[in-house]
């Protein structure tokens, strides 16, 4: 996992430090395997890594969740996989998936549009 002490990071307060560890897990994550070819060649990581981090540093921020991590006791192994698993991948994955119809009410994500998903996690830890 990611070395860095996510609960001293969320309890700091500090937006710029929490902004910069985002940032910093999204660039480990190579965000830059879900363009589609060709679209990569036009797009430098920093910009890609950047706005993905601030995507899922705003929906942390309006979702109050650092304070749900907090007030759960989440590790910070816990709120990293949290932060993988759910906020970043739910980013990644509304940037690739296409829905199956345009004119469909309730657009699904197309299976075949997340094909190309290049996503790496580590293995989910069982609570101690």
């Amino acid at each position: 996992m990611f070395n860095l002490d996510w609960t001293s990071v969320i309890e700091s307060g500090d937006a710029e430090s929490i902004w910069n560890a985002i940032y910093s897990l999204v660039r480990e994550r190579n965000p830059i395997h879900i363009y589609p070819v060709g679209r990569s060649e036009h797009l430098f990581l920093d910009e890609v890594s950047s706005d993905i981090a601030q995507e899922v540093f705003l929906r942390l921020i309006t979702g109050d969740r650092l304070a749900s991590f907090q007030a759960s006791g989440y590790t910070s192994d816990q709120i990293e996989s949290e932060l993988i698993l759910n906020e970043l991948a739910d980013v990644l994955i509304s940037r690739t998936c296409k829905p199956i119809s345009s004119e469909s009410n309730g657009a699904r994500p197309s299976p075949g549009g997340c094909e190309e998903l290049a996503f790496q996690t580590a293995p989910a830890r069982k609570p101690a």
